[in-house]
This record gives structure tokens, C-alpha cells and sequence, in this order.
């Protein structure tokens, strides 16, 4: 990981530990090519709660999105993009093998 995107990830992670109390969307894409994910290639999934905590484990390096019954994770040094979309709307793609690249797409709202 470059020491740009080491800076984006902590940016990221300071300002989604600022967000907690607001509903999270999460859309996940998971792909087996990574410039396309469309229906041919990818799996999708989608999630919505109410973000209460969030925090990183060193041990395994994933940053965790908690909700009351729920709970996302992300791998930090499987990021290879990570770009702010929007005012609090981010877009992560992660690379998991040569084959396989998880999109995720996290929106929060007030």
C-alpha cells in the first residue's frame, strides 16, 4: 500500500468513527474481474442499520461498521481505492486474490 492511500485509509477511518448514530448503507459487489462488475461477474449484497460503533483490529487489520444485530468488515491492507463519492458516501474496492475484488459502497445518512 502506497503512503497516499495509507493517508486516504486513516482519513477514512477518522471520519467513519465521527458518523456513529446515523443510518448506514452498505452495497457490497463482489467480482470475479476487476474493471467490471456487472451482473456477469459479481455477487451483490446490501445492508442498512443504524452505525453504533466502529473500530479497527489490528490483529487482521479490518475495520468493523457495528450496528445493534449487524456488522460489516473491511480489509485495510486489502484496499487498492478508496475515493469519497459524495458528501459521507464512499467507494472501497478491495483485492482479496488475482481473481476476485470486493466493491463497497458506503452511504451514510442523518
Amino acid at each position: 500500500m502506497t503512503q497516499e492511500m495509507k493517508v486516504k485509509v486513516i482519513a477514512f477511518y477518522q471520519k467513519c468513527g465521527s458518523l456513529k448514530e446515523k443510518k448506514i448503507i452498505i452495497t457490497e459487489c463482489i467480482s470475479t474481474n476487476r474493471d467490471n462488475f456487472d451482473r456477469h461477474f459479481t455477487t451483490y449484497s446490501k445492508l442498512v442499520f443504524i452505525l453504533i460503533d466502529f473500530g479497527v483490529r489490528f490483529s487482521g487489520n479490518r475495520a468493523t461498521f457495528r450496528g445493534e444485530n449487524q456488522y460489516y468488515e473491511i480489509g485495510g491492507d486489502l484496499i487498492i481505492k478508496l475515493e469519497n463519492l459524495v458528501e459521507e458516501e464512499f467507494e472501497i474496492i478491495e483485492k482479496y486474490s488475482e481473481k476476485v475484488f470486493r466493491r463497497t459502497t458506503i452511504k451514510f445518512l442523518d
